[in-house]
């Protein structure tokens, strides 16, 4: 799957793994946590629940390299964050969060072009 994808998803916890219904282009049933990608987004500032956020909205998502999504959307808080996902190899609809930091200017404006919104 190549190209742009828009996607729905709604989440519900279930300890450190979050269940997801997204839309039929990239279906995503949970995502993983381990102790690297937590500090990780940690360093950047982003919480477990703004990428549940994120992920809760409608969002842009671009493949990008090595099979992973870089998906970018916005938290309740109106935080545009930029997320990068990869799914597991043994298990294609479980994906784990490589990165998740606010989104850059040029992010922000391809986020903005992309929806048609208003000033983000």
């Amino acid at each position: 799957m190549k190209g742009n994808i828009r996607c729905k998803c709604q989440a519900m916890s279930d300890g450190m793994r979050y269940t997801l219904d997204m839309s039929p282009l990239l279906r995503m049933d949970a995502l993983t946590w381990d102790n690297w990608n937590l500090e990780h987004i940690k360093k950047h500032d982003v919480t477990v629940g703004e990428i549940l956020d994120v992920l809760d909205s409608v969002v842009d998502g671009q493949a990008s390299y090595k099979g992973r999504y870089r998906v970018i959307g916005v938290t309740r808080q109106g935080r545009v964050l930029t997320i990068v996902v990869g799914r597991n190899p043994s298990h294609p609809t479980i994906w784990y969060v490589f990165s998740a930091h606010p989104a850059s200017r040029k992010e922000r404006a391809y986020f903005q072009q992309q929806l048609g919104s208003e000033t983000l």
